[in-house]
């Protein structure tokens, strides 16, 4: 395989030690203050990057970047992408066997296993066999995939047990597999110093999988890919299907790059170190991803950040769940049996939940909320596009703090019972409108009284209300709320081109003043919101 050096590398020596491999690089520079316990905060004040927000607890997302820039420091060195050719070990897999000419390689039967650091090529295939890496020295494993078909009926695939790190490098124009079995009498995985794999791809070491070559991992008895400490994916075509979890990193799992195809009983992208509060963290910054999950997509115990890519989550029963998310980038694309984002302390119970939502385009389509955040939200940039719930008893934005907005777009539509804008304190305008039941499909269209287009939206799902922030909302103006009409220029986001409305009757009129939510239970059905509240749920 060609050298190279990683993006990660890259933005590291761009953007300094002090910010995280995987944070997407700021055209600002970053400063770093010390608190007296010794915590060092990271600011950076451009859009898209973490900013202090003067809360030192755990959970918030500057202290989790900079505790964790050393945790991951030696996690996908440039060193490890670059080797000699010449000194990789050859394994061929035939069947039930397997041959080498090379040292660092026991074999026993169809059980191949590794014990030192270096770099193999493995090829062929076994019927029924596993690839152990078991080194107790120093140095990266790398294991080239080159063409191998590895099933197992008794255990994972491939089990990394022990090792300094270990990469997974997917060859060029190579398609691998990896698949175990279900094991209903099987042990179950603790974690004790030496877990019971419980994935096709498992490792007990920092895990890197990359290349340009594809890999299936097929879980069939637990999760597809599992690392139980750090995992970073850097390129390479991965299709997962597993009964569990498909991709899971227990202290962090970070994606750089790659196309993903994954099917997942439980969540399709986890990581939930509950033992310690600065990990159990997802950072994505690149990739294409593909997500069916039977629980949540993407959940991380603690710290959620996307940052670049694309990401469509097709079926969940949450979308985005974590206690901190961010999203600075990219493209999301939501359905969800319940919350299409949900910001909560969860399992750990700890922390104050935030959104910050600074760059990128977000498409909800929920049954239940939204985004649903038990904390704060912040939106200072990016589109945020709602397709919000029908019933009642869920609304299409829901907080339990301030949603302070500066700037970008924010269209939801959905119920009117629990309809909430965001606080009526926040530097950009926003308004909320009610009116009778319109179903899915049918357009609302926004405008001032001069005729200023706002808005024109196309919602997929039923909805009685509406809420806009845009910079283009001013105080003191009338806006109408307009239903039917037509439109020729619907987006994937639902959105229309400004002008591209025609005919439609007007609903409802309403102001930036009106803009706070309606009392829980239900509200009237007209163009004003109703009730106290600023913006906050009284």
């Amino acid at each position: 395989m060609r050298p190279r050096i990683t993006r990660a590398a890259a933005r590291t020596l761009a953007c300094g030690a002090t910010l995280l491999a995987f944070t997407a690089c700021s055209s600002s520079e970053p400063t770093s203050v010390q608190t007296d316990d010794g915590t060092v905060i990271t600011t950076v004040t451009d859009a898209g990057a973490v900013t202090d927000t003067g809360d030192t607890t755990a959970t918030d997302a500057a202290t989790v970047a900079a505790a964790l820039a050393e945790t991951t420091a030696d996690h996908d060195d440039t060193e490890d992408h670059l080797w000699d050719p010449a000194d990789e070990v050859a394994i061929t897999l035939t069947d039930d066997s397997a041959t080498t000419a090379g040292t660092g390689v026991s074999i026993d039967g169809s059980t191949v296993t590794i014990t030192e650091a270096g770099t193999y090529r493995l090829s062929g295939s076994l019927d029924d066999g596993q690839i152990i890496v078991q080194s107790e020295g120093d140095g990266i494993v790398r294991l080239v995939l080159d063409g191998v078909d590895i099933q197992s009926s008794t255990t994972a695939a491939i089990a990394i047990t022990d090792a300094d790190e270990v990469m997974v490098v997917l060859a060029e124009g190579s398609q691998n597999t990896l698949s175990d079995t279900d094991r209903p009498d099987a042990e179950e995985s603790t974690d004790s110093e030496v877990d019971v794999p419980n994935a096709a791809l498992f490792s007990m070491a920092d895990l890197t999988i990359d290349g340009t070559g594809s890999l299936t991992v097929i879980g069939n008895d637990n999760d597809g890919i599992a690392s139980k400490d750090g995992l970073v994916i850097t390129g390479g075509t991965l299709t997962v299907q597993a009964v569990d979890d498909a991709i899971r990193g227990k202290d962090y799992l970070v994606i750089e790059d790659g196309t993903f195809t994954l099917g997942a009983g439980g969540d399709g992208l986890t990581s939930d170190n509950e033992d310690d509060a600065t990990l159990g963290y997802i950072s994505i910054s690149g990739g294409t991803l593909a997500i069916t999950a039977g629980d949540d997509a993407v959940h991380a115990d603690q710290t959620l950040t996307v940052a670049g890519g694309t990401i469509d989550i097709a079926a969940s029963y949450e979308g985005l769940e974590s206690v901190a998310l961010t999203i600075s980038g990219g493209d999301v694309t939501i359905v969800s049996s319940d919350d299409g984002i949900n910001g909560s302390t969860g399992d750990t119970g700890s922390g104050s939940p935030t959104l910050l939502v600074s760059g990128g385009t977000v498409v909800v389509t929920a049954q239940g909320d939204g985004v649903d955040v038990n904390g704060t939200i912040t939106m200072t940039g990016g589109t945020v596009v709602v397709n919000g719930p029908s019933q009642q008893g869920n609304g299409a934005i829901d907080y339990d703090g301030t949603f302070d907005i500066s700037g970008g777009l924010l269209v939801a539509t959905g119920s009117s019972g629990m309809a909430m804008a965001p606080s009526i304190t926040s530097a950009q305008r926003s308004i909320l409108a009610t009116f009778s039941t319109q179903a899915g499909g049918t357009t609302v269209h926004v405008e001032a009284a001069d005729g200023t287009d706002i808005v024109t939206f196309t919602p997929t799902t039923s909805y009685e209300s509406i809420v806009v922030s845009s910079a283009a909302l001013v105080d003191g103006v009338d806006y109408d709320v307009s239903v039917g009409g037509s439109t020729t220029t619907v987006t994937a986001t639902g959105l229309s081109d400004a002008g591209d409305y025609d005919g439609g009757s007007v609903l409802a009129t309403t102001t930036t003043a009106d803009a706070i939510s309606t009392p829980m239970g239900g509200g009237p059905a007209s163009g004003q919101g109703g009730g106290p509240g600023g913006g906050q749920r009284p």
